[in-house]
């Protein structure tokens, strides 16, 4: 979560929520959650990532929001920077920690079910219809 300066009660509520406390994982999903304040010295790695949320066009830049949620993958993954940003909202924390295919996922595994293929569509049908094939 990005922020600029002390957040409001309502939005420490919220961050509570994703996390019991900033820097440890949330119980239901593999995510780890960190504040930072990008007017209290952000490392260069945290800089980097709220960097990759900010759109350029060759005649403006257009910074998101704040106090912004921000997903990225692990470390050392192939996609670096941003994956997914949005306003730190009750809906888009809901959104990002829970949804129903997550606990459909969740049941099979516990099921048993060895393996879950989650299929992400591109928008581009023919494409899409050709990976579903394979």
């Amino acid at each position: 979560v990005f922020h600029r300066g002390p957040l409001s009660a309502e939005q420490q509520s919220l961050l509570r929520y994703a996390s019991a406390q900033p820097g440890t994982r949330h119980p239901n999903a593999n995510v780890l959650v960190h504040s930072v304040d990008l007017g209290a010295k952000p490392t260069a790695d945290q800089l980097a990532l709220w960097n990759s949320t900010i759109q350029r066009t060759n005649d403006s830049t257009i910074q998101p929001p704040l106090p912004q949620l921000v997903l990225r993958t692990p470390r050392g993954s192939a996609v670096e920077g941003a994956i997914w940003s949005g306003p730190l909202t009750s809906a888009n924390l809901r959104q990002v920690l829970d949804s129903p295919v997550r606990r459909q996922i969740t049941e099979r595994l516990l099921k048993g079910d060895s393996a879950v293929w989650i299929f992400l569509e591109s928008g581009d049908k023919a494409q899409d219809d050709a990976a579903g094939q394979r």
